[in-house]
């Protein structure tokens, strides 16, 4: 995403000098990559859900230095029954207990069509293409994303999920509760 610069805020010292600082968005508006993650995720859930994978293909480039292993195996004929997020990982669950754990990195992105496009695009690195033609792409030029299956009973124990906290836009932190993770154990 195309991050805009917001013009610089002049101010002036007790002489009068002008002082020109950069803007400083307000408490919570510098960081927006979380919500972008979890605004894919709503637009993955209103086009994506609860489509049958026909057929998925990968570009046998590593994501992350890791290639994507089995995902046609995984998923075809999967129906894909939630989008969900954790931090900034989506977690597409899929019937009989395959979830697909997937992070953006710096340049990633979800791409739906409803037809196969008729000009390939470049740095695509997952292909799903559902019973109803439509597909659903994964296009990563710089290929920090991440793109894996794992059984859905053992998903929350994954290696990148399991070092996370609770979310913070699904559990917003409470006064008391950010009080008492500051006191420590009792």
């Amino acid at each position: 995403m195309t991050r805009v610069r917001k013009p610089a805020q002049t101010r002036r010292d007790a002489r009068g000098a002008r002082l020109t600082t950069p803007f400083r968005p307000p408490y919570g508006a510098g960081m927006p990559e979380l919500p972008e993650v979890e605004t894919v995720r709503r637009m993955l859930d209103a086009h994506a859900r609860g489509r049958t994978v026909g057929a998925a293909s990968t570009s046998r480039l590593g994501l992350r230095s890791q290639p994507i292993r089995g995902l046609d195996r995984g998923l075809r004929g999967r129906r894909l029954e939630s989008i969900g997020r954790h931090g900034k990982y989506l977690l597409f669950g899929f019937e009989r207990g395959v979830t697909m754990l997937s992070h953006l990195g710096m340049s990633g992105r979800w791409l739906f069509f409803e037809a196969r496009p008729e000009k390939a695009l470049p740095h695509v690195h997952a292909r799903l293409r559902f019973d109803d033609g439509s597909e659903l792409w994964f296009q990563d030029p710089r290929r920090f994303g991440q793109l894996r299956l794992v059984r859905t009973t053992e998903a929350s124990a994954d290696p990148s999920l399991a070092i996370l906290g609770p979310d913070p836009i699904a559990t917003p932190p409470t006064g008391d509760g950010l009080r008492d993770l500051a006191r420590g154990p009792g």
